[in-house]
């Protein structure tokens, strides 16, 4: 639950996840897994077989019509993007991370979005607040 009382929406990732229903569509191999970094930034995991041979710059060419939809608002979101064939997802350091976000529970799927740990909530809300009021230890005249 947010702050207010109502569920949270992360409305820029599902846009992002509704997206790539489609790149799942044209590419049955593919595993897309998605999650939110902080509440500025959405991390991006496709692992395909079709990259296979690709360098970062033709992978991403292979992507990026997918994100043509999105909002633009949605689309800023998009923050690490990593793009591996499943031999690399084993080996690679970002794709790593991936993994370990996904024994945490933390990974978000297709059509299983999950809301952040309430803890994180309250946590974001806490920076968010901290963030706008000033300083208590200002000088005062």
């Amino acid at each position: 639950m947010a702050q207010n009382g109502k569920p949270f929406e992360d409305k820029p990732l599902a846009e992002i996840l509704e997206v790539l229903k489609a790149y799942a569509g044209d590419h049955p191999k593919a595993v897309i897994e998605a999650r939110r970094e902080n509440e500025f930034a959405v991390m991006l995991r496709i692992i395909d077989p079709v990259f296979k041979g690709m360098d970062a710059f033709d992978r991403l060419d292979v992507v990026q019509p997918y994100f043509e939809p999105l909002h633009v608002l949605s689309l800023n979101h998009l923050g690490r993007l990593v793009f591996v064939t499943p031999r690399e997802a084993k080996n690679d350091l970002r794709s790593r991370e991936f993994e370990a976000l996904k024994a945490a529970n933390l990974v978000i799927k297709p059509g299983k979005l999950k809301m952040p740990p309430e803890a994180e909530m309250k946590r974001w809300g806490k920076w968010r607040k901290n963030k706008t009021q000033p300083s208590k230890t200002a000088v005062k005249d």
